[in-house]
């Protein structure tokens, strides 16, 4: 990714894509968890992942993009109807959603 700077010159920096790539996985891969399975979102996300490692290998280097990808598809627990065990607490428990951190 480059952006270009208001002298002129285009930001090229080898990592400048990790800046703009890793929240945006981080959020779709989050956001499917809370839709299937995590290894579900983690299958359907990888693909798309290394594609783009493929298309800029220099900006977006495989390994930082497929941490994200794991903690991003265990993110699901953190929610309270991300889990099964979460979901039975909940209510029970008297648990509000800002409860879960």
């Amino acid at each position: 990714l480059t952006t270009d700077d208001p002298d002129g010159a285009a930001d090229t920096t080898p990592n400048s894509g990790l800046s703009v790539m890793v929240p945006l996985l981080y959020g779709m891969t989050a956001l499917l968890t809370e839709l299937i399975t995590n290894n579900a979102a983690v299958a359907i996300m990888f693909p798309i992942v290394f594609e783009a490692h493929k298309a800029m290998p220099l900006a977006l280097p495989l390994r930082p993009l497929v941490y994200t990808l794991m903690m991003a598809g265990s993110a699901s627990f953190v929610t309270p109807t991300g889990y099964q065990t979460n979901l039975m607490v909940y209510g029970p428990g008297g648990y509000r959603y800002l409860d879960f951190p």
